[in-house]
């Protein structure tokens, strides 16, 4: 279901997909409400542009399901959504690029430079990864309701490895092997615009599987396979002893082409379909 953050909605019993046990769920969302909330632009009334299935709209209503239970809940937002609110890109700043330009980066290059996120005292590189597989797990084991009712999002498929992420999520496993997952900070002065952000997609890397969605500022790519290259799970956000995170033209030119496609391939809806039948 979609709703907006003002309805409250009464829990239901049924097994937490986290934990696996027998309790009250809680409406459960796939993106956080803080992150509609941070990417709002009260002043001109503008709501960020959400892209799920096939549909763009610009909006406020949140996609939610009844998957988890209150300490689930409440696990998922102390490991990393509470960060994440607090530190993602919005209308008046964006604290994590701050905190990064501060630092020297440890490896760079004409496209990319890498920062060891464990010496930045502003950045916790944790928070942040168990966030982004959070995210990839939601789409994987739930096809979610979109802001058009009669539309299913796509899951996409963590196979083995989505077991091992569950486990990992709960706490009660190690990060998976075979897993990298990479966590890029939008590299410009100037932060996108309009706010956007969109669910999982998923691309064959031939030798492995990735997918990888993007949040206002953030970018996170998830990486699985045997066959993986040694340089990639060398510069894993999680597995790394710097804990790399990176600053990349190239990710962003990659995530603005992704929203490019998602977009022209999206219908338009609500006040977003409006606005496009004016321009056209």
């Amino acid at each position: 279901m979609t709703r907006s953050c003002s309805v409250e909605i009464m829990p239901q019993p049924g097994t937490c997909r986290l934990c696996k046990k027998e309790r009250e769920l809680q409406d459960s969302h796939f993106f956080p409400a803080s992150i509609y909330k941070a990417c709002r632009d009260a002043e001109n009334n503008k709501n960020p542009i959400a892209i799920a299935d096939g549909g763009a709209a610009q909006t406020s209503a949140q996609m939610t399901e009844y998957l988890l239970c209150a300490d689930c809940e409440r696990r998922l937002n102390e490991n990393g959504e509470r960060w994440i609110h607090l530190n993602i890109a919005r209308i008046d700043g964006f604290p994590l690029q701050k905190a990064v330009a501060k630092a020297t980066p440890i490896l760079a290059g004409d496209e990319m430079a890498g920062y060891a996120g464990a010496d930045i005292p502003e950045i916790d590189v944790e928070k942040l990864v168990y966030f982004g597989l959070s995210i990839f797990w939601r789409a994987a084991i739930h096809r979610w309701k979109t802001t058009d009712a009669n539309k299913l999002t796509k899951r996409i498929w963590l196979g083995p490895y989505e077991e091992p992420i569950r486990r990992f999520l709960l706490g009660e496993g190690a990060f998976p092997d075979h897993a990298v997952i990479l966590v890029s900070i939008w590299p410009y002065t100037k932060p996108p615009a309009p706010i956007i952000f969109h669910t999982p997609v998923t691309e064959n890397q031939g030798a492995f599987h990735s997918h990888l969605f993007c949040i206002p500022g953030l970018d996170f790519k998830l990486a699985l396979g045997k066959r993986m290259p040694e340089k990639l799970r060398r510069i894993c956000s999680y597995r790394s002893p710097e804990k790399m995170i990176f600053a990349s033209t190239k990710a962003a030119i990659k995530t603005m082409e992704t929203l490019v496609k998602l977009v022209a391939d999206s219908t338009p809806r609500g006040k977003l379909a409006i606005q496009y039948r004016k321009e056209a």
